[in-house]
């Protein structure tokens, strides 16, 4: 299961500041390392197509699943996805009223070996696309219309959001769309941004069933998480934690007050705990609001916008870019990454697992998952994706 939210700077070749397929295979023996005690990857292939191409003001970032990514279907089945122009390739157009230049590719390869099992593509926009697991199969998104699918690709039903469509009369301007992390409960925030009010659905994820409804304002943009029962958020000025049930007005702040600025990247872990940075700290917040350390980030460090983590809720996997300052005589200083890390946390053993330094760096696109077990890591660098195996630790 994977966690993004919209904020800051990415794991990208900039300082992260705290705001708000299978042409070449390369296979490695189980838990193989080099003689630096680098992990050597179970295998590594190229599985995306160059989308340097692509790039432009819509995704200007490395970590972007708008454009690429990678997702487990279970243990045994990796599915990597990419947006790229149509160019003749694939369907043209979504629907009459909606040509869509761009298309969705989403290929399947064994997570045991990276080979192609097979694929399927789909008509999309330049952004706001999504590839998501949930309970019983795929969720994906592509432009204001989500299709849930079955885990071989096959299309079992979609739903469209356009302005009185539903017959709801919602305008809206912005769509998101939420997992929790079980994968059963779909959140999907319709943001108007004139009126600065969101229009939130939950649906359930096995069915697309509507189970609640309702409108906040001021709305929700960004920093927030949902559970299968509620929705986190970072409070306007990042310096507290606010919870939420799902259908209530009502936030109550959990846990103490952060320095203003510092809270981001909530993200439910399950159903109860919440991760969140604060500045230097990657914190573990229980439902009381009580708050454990899992790292401290040093000067030269930034934390990736990203959370990725094991259905079970026992492993979580975060990107840390390690800086270089070069001060400038005229100028103010700049800041670059010169590596790229993926740290695997076990939450039950309390302590990182795996360590993975990502090299070379990413020009183009970005993202990692972990395995519902939580054995494996998948990683994306530009072209070619990596899995490596967890060792997990036997109590």
């Amino acid at each position: 299961m994977v966690a993004i939210g919209f904020f800051g700077k990415f794991c990208t070749n900039q300082k992260v500041l705290p705001l708000i397929v299978g042409a070449v295979l390369v296979v490695a023996p189980s838990y193989a390392s080099s003689q630096l005690g680098t992990p050597i990857p179970l295998w590594s292939a190229e599985a995306v197509q160059d989308l340097s191409g692509t790039r432009n003001s819509h995704a200007p970032l490395l970590l972007d699943r708008n454009r690429a990514g990678v997702t487990f279907l279970d243990e045994n089945q990796l599915i990597v996805h990419e947006v790229s122009p149509n160019n003749g390739q694939g369907p043209s157009t979504g629907s009459a009223e909606m040509p869509k230049p761009f298309r969705l590719h989403a290929s399947v390869l064994g997570a045991d070996s990276g080979k192609p099992l097979f694929s399927k593509d789909w008509a999309t926009s330049v952004s706001n696309t999504s590839v998501d697991l949930v309970s019983g199969g795929i969720l994906i998104r592509t432009g204001a219309t989500l299709r849930r699918l079955t885990k071989g690709l096959a299309e079992i039903q979609d739903m469209t959001f356009r302005d009185n469509v539903r017959g709801d009369g919602v305008h809206w301007d912005i769509l998101r769309l939420s997992v929790s992390a079980t994968g059963r409960t779909v959140l999907v925030n319709r943001i108007d941004q004139n009126a600065d009010e969101s229009h939130l659905d939950i649906f359930d994820a096995d069915t697309l069933s509507p189970r609640y409804s309702w409108k906040q304002s001021p709305a929700l943009y960004h920093l927030y998480s949902i559970s299968d029962s509620e929705i986190a958020a970072a409070d306007h000025n990042q310096d507290g934690l606010l919870r939420t049930s799902f259908g209530r007005l009502e936030w109550k702040q959990s846990g103490g007050r952060f320095k203003s600025g510092c809270l981001n990247l909530p993200t439910f872990v399950g159903n109860d705990r919440v991760l969140v940075q604060d500045c230097e700290r990657l914190l573990l917040m229980d439902e009381e609001g009580h708050a454990n350390l899992l790292y401290r980030l040093d000067e030269t460090e930034g934390l990736a916008g990203k959370f990725a983590f094991s259905s079970n809720g026992r492993f979580v996997a975060f990107c840390l870019a390690q800086m270089e300052v070069k001060k400038h005589i005229f100028s103010e200083s700049s800041v670059h990454t010169i590596g790229r890390n993926i740290a695997v946390y076990d939450l039950s053993a309390k302590k990182t697992v795996l360590t993975v330094s990502v090299a070379p760096l990413a020009k183009n696109d970005y993202d990692f998952a972990l395995s519902p077990d939580g054995d494996k890591l998948a990683v994306l660098n530009d072209r070619r994706v990596s899995v490596y195996l967890v060792p997990v630790p036997v109590h």
